[in-house]
C-alpha cells in the first residue's frame, strides 16, 4: 500500500499496486568507458480482471501516482542495497481476460514533473465547483450528469423541440447524445 504526500503530511492519493520489485539492470561496457553500469529500474504491476477496456488516461495517471509512491518509499532502501539508486520506474496494467498490457517508463529525471501532474490533478478534483467541460469521452463516466448545466439545457432544447412538434424518430438515440455529451443534431 503506498501513499503520495503533499508539501505537508497529507496524503492526496493512496493505493495498492499487484507488484513492487526491484530489477538490477546491467549495461555492457562501451568504448566509451571501460565499466559496466548498473543500475536498479523499480518495477510496478497492477493487474485489472474486469472485462472494460482501460481509460488510457486515467491508466497512466493511476501508473504515475504508484510510480511516485513507490519511488519515494523504496528510494531509500534501493541506495542502501549495494548502493544503487533507482535510476527508473516501469509501470505495467495487465488485464489478462482482454489480452491488453499498458507499459511506460518513467525516468528519474521525469519524477519530480509526474509527481507535479499527479498533485495538480488531484488537487483539481477537489474544488468545491468543478468546471464541467461535456464531451463524448468525459460524459459517458460522469458522475454529475444530473446536476450538469450542459445536459440540462441539452435535454430542455430536445424537450422544447419534442414540443414545438419536432419529431423524434427514435428516443433512444436522443438519450444516448444527451448522455453522450451531443444533444441533439441540428
Amino acid at each position: 500500500h503506498h501513499r503520495v504526500g503533499g508539501e505537508t503530511a497529507t496524503v492526496l492519493t493512496e493505493g495498492t499496486a499487484d507488484l513492487v520489485a526491484f530489477r538490477r539492470e546491467t549495461t555492457s561496457a562501451s568504448w566509451q568507458s571501460k565499466s559496466n553500469v548498473t543500475e536498479v529500474v523499480l518495477q510496478i504491476v497492477d493487474w485489472k480482471f474486469g472485462r472494460n477496456v482501460l481509460d488510457t488516461t486515467n491508466a497512466r495517471m493511476q501508473m504515475f501516482g504508484y510510480a511516485i509512491a513507490a519511488y519515494e518509499h523504496y528510494n531509500d532502501i534501493s541506495q542502501s542495497w549495494k548502493s544503487l539508486p533507482i535510476t527508473k520506474v516501469e509501470c505495467w496494467i495487465n488485464q489478462p481476460r482482454l489480452g491488453t498490457l499498458y507499459h511506460e517508463v518513467i525516468d528519474k529525471a521525469r519524477l519530480p514533473s509526474v509527481r507535479k501532474q499527479v498533485k495538480d490533478t488531484i488537487l483539481a478534483c477537489q474544488v468545491e465547483e468543478p468546471v464541467l467541460n461535456p464531451s463524448p469521452s468525459a460524459c459517458a463516466y460522469c458522475k454529475a450528469l444530473p446536476i450538469c448545466p450542459a445536459v440540462q439545457e441539452m435535454g430542455s432544447n430536445t424537450v422544447a423541440k419534442i414540443l414545438d412538434g419536432g419529431i423524434v424518430t427514435d428516443p433512444t438515440d436522443r438519450v444516448t447524445d444527451l448522455v453522450a455529451g451531443l444533444g441533439p443534431e441540428e
